[in-house]
């Protein structure tokens, strides 16, 4: 399957319209239905960025500057610390770059 940033971000469009789990949307990468989303709102507004990752191949994206739906689940911006649920590990997938080509892809740490 397609591993690329347009085919990730697609699939976050489409998660985001409807973000209760579980996620019935097919993995850009794999195929597997094991899409997670995790909204950490930044401001008091409902602005942060969110984790997408697949469950199955550990592949996905990170925005930032996003606006948290309502219905979806999300860590609030005065959560203590110690209640902060991360990500597993998953490789970032990034948007293409002709000069960095063949390194769109790098493994994080959350």
């Amino acid at each position: 399957m397609a591993n690329t940033w347009d085919d990730w971000l697609r699939a976050y469009e489409a998660a985001y319209r409807s973000p209760t789990p579980p996620l019935q949307l097919p993995c850009p990468n794999c195929g597997a239905r094991a899409l997670s989303l995790l909204f950490r709102e930044k401001t008091s507004d409902g602005v942060g960025h969110v984790f997408f990752w697949c469950g199955s191949c550990r592949f996905g994206i990170h925005l930032s500057r996003v606006d948290v739906p309502d219905g979806a689940a999300f860590i609030p911006y005065d959560a203590p610390a110690d209640e902060q649920p991360l990500p597993p590990s998953y490789t970032l997938v990034h948007p293409e770059d002709s000069e960095d080509e063949g390194e769109d892809v790098e493994s994080e740490v959350f």
